[in-house]
């Protein structure tokens, strides 16, 4: 029987799809690594139905997931993820509370790459309370790759949530993080050293 390839999940961030630079890049340079396989799926926009989406999209490739990815709202999803079925996750520039600024999203959205119209309400506050870890069960299952010069999101946060995990901080840069793919090999020697 054929070994089942593994799966490398990529949790893109808010008002973001699959077609993110970070996710194509990811996606494009493990289409060269034999059985090996990028799952990025399109995340609902409302935070709400975000814990029932991850439980179903974890079972269906129980067994199989090597590593985790998330940028921005995309890394506080990973976060959980990865510490609910102990698997590495990568975290680029993550969110680390979302939840305490869902408040100033209270207007109607539009997401570029959907085109979906929507608005956050308190439902989606406590989708994403759902998914809050206080402390990380396993902190050396994650690395954090940071830039300072973050012009959404306050690198602090980030680095002080955690501390305990592999960190990678850089002066200047932006949300985006700006020579991504310079990490790309080293994301996956990563995830293979914890497959070991």
């Amino acid at each position: 029987m054929a070994q089942q390839t593994q799966i490398i999940l990529y949790f893109h961030g808010f008002l973001s799809s699959p077609q993110s630079e970070k996710a194509q890049q990811m996606i494009h340079y493990c289409h060269e690594i034999a059985g090996v396989e990028v799952v990025a799926p399109q995340l609902p926009d409302e935070m709400r139905e975000l814990p029932a989406f991850l439980e179903r999209l974890v079972n269906r490739y129980e067994g199989r997931i090597l590593g985790i990815m998330g940028s921005s709202l995309g890394g506080y999803y990973a976060t959980y993820v990865s510490q609910m079925i102990a698997r590495p996750a990568v975290l680029v520039n993550p969110a680390v509370a979302p939840f305490r600024l869902v408040e100033q999203y209270d207007t109607q959205h539009v997401n570029p790459y959907t085109s979906h119209a929507f608005t956050l309400d308190e439902r989606d506050l406590a989708g994403l309370h759902q998914l809050h870890l206080e402390t990380l069960p396993t902190p050396d299952n994650i690395w954090l790759l940071q830039q300072e010069g973050d012009e959404v999101l306050d690198f602090r946060e980030a680095v002080a949530k955690y501390h305990a995990c592999k960190q990678t901080v850089e002066p200047g840069g932006n949300h985006r993080f700006v020579g991504f793919e310079r990490y790309l090999p080293e994301i996956m020697t990563f995830f293979w050293d914890r497959e070991r």
